[in-house]
């Protein structure tokens, strides 16, 4: 029974990670302290970036439009991520997600759904495309949606 607690116990911390999506800068620094990198993005003027150092061996890094999270990324340095985890990852944050267009390019799987306003990036080890992954890239912005929807039409028809 204790070993079945400290398992539930270790989730909920992983899992408060991810439950991030929509907040602010502020509340990401509150919550993690200090930053490891901030910048603005080249490629996307007014978004910048931010990577939290979540514990010895997960990081989040949180993109910015306007002081509001609109993409997540978490990686393991350690370890790969079950099917589990990435479930509860996505109703974390994504309640509700269901993805209807699915395409994989090389290492990553792309996950949209029905109206275009949530994407789900998948990182796979080199010589798979199933769980465990190696990370996970939450998107809710509409510009960066947008571009990838329109790379992701291009290279699965």
């Amino acid at each position: 029974m204790k070993h079945i607690l400290l398992f539930f116990l270790l989730l909920l911390m992983n899992t408060a990670a991810y439950a991030q999506m929509g907040k602010t800068k502020a509340e990401l620094l509150a919550l993690y302290g200090k930053e490891k990198v901030m910048k603005e993005s080249e490629g996307r003027p007014g978004y910048t970036g931010i990577l939290f150092r979540v514990d010895s061996s997960s990081f989040l890094q949180a993109t910015f439009n306007a002081d509001v999270a609109v993409m997540l990324s978490f990686i393991h340095t350690d370890m790969y991520l079950s099917e589990q985890q990435y479930s509860s990852y996505i109703n974390q944050n994504l309640p509700g997600f269901t993805p209807q267009q699915s395409c994989i390019l090389g290492n990553k799987t792309f996950l949209l759904n029905a109206d275009n306003t949530v994407l789900v990036v998948q990182n796979h080890r080199q010589d798979s495309t199933d769980f465990p992954i190696t990370g996970l890239i939450m998107v809710t912005d509409p510009a960066i949606i947008k571009s990838m929807a329109d790379k992701i039409e291009e290279y699965c028809q």
